[in-house]
């Protein structure tokens, strides 16, 4: 039970559910969904769940790149259990932090202009990677977990302090300090791109 001092949270956090589901068509009538859940607070809740067991550590600990394929090998179990059960969108909790981090990684070691979409086609549209809490902050997140009592887990990885993604997590957390404002207007920018100067 919420108290009513903190409903107006979960009523604005509701709101923007339901946002990015209105917006980005991304739960037809009567579709089901397999929810992807990493045991973070962003994507932790009290329900029914399966453990996907993968010796992801094998494929990643002696590549450089290990971000990249640690995801891609568990995207990979994910789709094979959903296809298992005949269930072709999958919720990710990635939020507004996620999205402008990717931007710089992709920028910085990719050398393109991409990000994560909130709905995105997997293997010639026969899945949906979707992702409802795309205009979520983090903070917002952590403060509804807080509210009503999810567990804040620590970040199991064991390479996590060497990733490139924490590199830059760190990087603009520092800008942050002086400029609070930064990770929405790079969320903000990948809809607002001036095409006049760009090539």
């Amino acid at each position: 039970m919420v108290e009513k001092d903190n409903q107006g949270l979960v009523k604005s956090c509701l709101e923007l559910l339901a946002k990015a589901v209105a917006r980005h068509q991304l739960l037809p009538k009567y579709s089901s969904v397999l929810v992807g859940v990493s045991g973070g607070v962003d994507s932790l809740t009290e329900v029914p769940y399966k453990i996907i067991k993968a010796p992801i550590n094998r494929v990643v600990k002696n590549r450089e790149n290990r971000c990249y394929f640690c995801s891609r090998e568990r995207r990979k179990k994910i789709l094979e259990f959903a296809d298992k059960l005949n269930i072709f969108r999958v919720a990710l909790a990635h939020h507004k932090e996620d999205v402008a981090e990717s931007l710089f990684l992709n920028i910085i070691y990719n050398g393109e202009i991409s990000v994560p979409t909130p709905k995105q086609s997997i293997i010639q549209g026969r899945f949906y990677i979707i992702r409802p809490l795309y205009y979520f902050e983090k903070e917002r997140i952590e403060e509804l977990a807080r509210v009503i009592g999810l567990p804040n887990n620590r970040n199991l990885c064991p390479y996590y302090k060497e990733s490139k993604r924490e590199l830059i997590r760190n990087f603009l957390k520092r800008i942050k300090k002086e400029h609070p404002l930064v990770y929405k207007n790079i969320f903000r920018s990948i809809f607002h791109i001036n095409r006049a100067y760009m090539p």
